[in-house]
């Protein structure tokens, strides 16, 4: 589904500037798109549509989205813009993975790099909150559509809550988002989210054994699904389950009354068809 309907289904007051499908910087694409970046645009007031696209010292397109101060969301480009620049090669390499990027330690002398570095432009989304870092916290309305609109991209682009950060998390040139805590921030966006396709192959990949496995003293969170704080939930075979920090949903569907039963036994407690079942991680 385009962008802009997925972004209007989410209930969002969107504004697609005209010509946005194919609108980007020096006829390019964007290679990949690896992780979502969220920017302040440290600019006081509301400055009209023209200056992200081309009334800027750049003369090009800034960022695919702007959430103005009312929650209402500006959709610019999908294709290629200006908003990352050059930032820790760490850091692609940990959202190409999805994994929790490290701080980034990137260092430059006089404009040049003196560590490895990668170009984010045509590697990641971008996201604008049309505020100021000088003037106090973000309204809880723009918040409100920050959350929902990152949660609309990593759906559309299968991308997870570890992938999404702020644009201090991928150079040390910059300090935006300053009060806005990047973990807090993903579990906002983590959820109600829907479950992406990527979610549904790593639960695909783990067998009725391998769970079983979990449901004695020597589970830990490292095994199994990794995703950070993300609400991870699926179905093995005609098994409901779920992970959340370090704990197990298990609901008995149809013919897995002994498969449950004995799970529901792991934390004492007794099961009858249709409940639903916690399991501490230590239990």
């Amino acid at each position: 589904m385009a962008l802009d309907t997925d972004l209007q289904d989410a209930g969002l007051i969107v504004r697609p500037n005209p010509g946005w499908e194919t609108a980007t910087n020096r006829k390019r694409d964007r290679l990949e798109t690896v992780g979502v970046i969220n920017h302040w645009d440290a600019i006081k007031g509301t400055p009209d549509v023209l200056f992200y696209t081309d009334d800027n010292r750049l003369g090009g397109i800034l960022y695919h989205l702007v959430v103005r101060r009312n929650g209402s969301v500006d959709l610019l480009s999908q294709r290629y813009v200006w908003h990352a620049g050059s930032g820790d090669s760490k850091v692609l390499k940990a959202l190409r993975a999805n994994l929790i990027p490290p701080a980034p330690t990137d260092r430059y002398m006089n404009g040049l790099p003196l560590t490895s570095v990668k170009s984010g432009n045509p590697r990641t989304f971008s996201v604008s909150v049309n505020y100021h870092p000088g003037e106090g916290p973000i309204l809880p309305s723009q918040y409100e559509a920050l959350v929902v609109v990152n949660q609309v991209l990593l759906d559309h682009f299968n991308l997870s809550t570890n992938q999404v950060i702020d644009h201090r998390g991928w150079t040390t040139r910059k300090r935006d988002i300053d009060t806005i805590d990047i973990n807090q921030f993903r579990n906002d966006i983590g959820e109600n989210m829907p479950l992406s396709e990527a979610d549904l192959n790593a639960i695909r990949a783990i067998t009725r054994e391998e769970i079983n496995t979990h449901f004695g003293p020597s589970w830990s969170p490292e095994s199994g699904v990794q995703k950070g704080k993300r609400f991870v939930k699926g179905i093995i075979d005609s098994v409901w389950w779920a992970r959340s920090d370090g704990r197990f949903i298990l609901q008995t569907q149809d013919d897995t009354h002994d498969y449950a039963k004995a799970a529901a036994e792991t934390d004492e407690s007794g099961l009858q068809d249709g409940d639903t079942v916690m399991l501490n991680k230590s239990s």
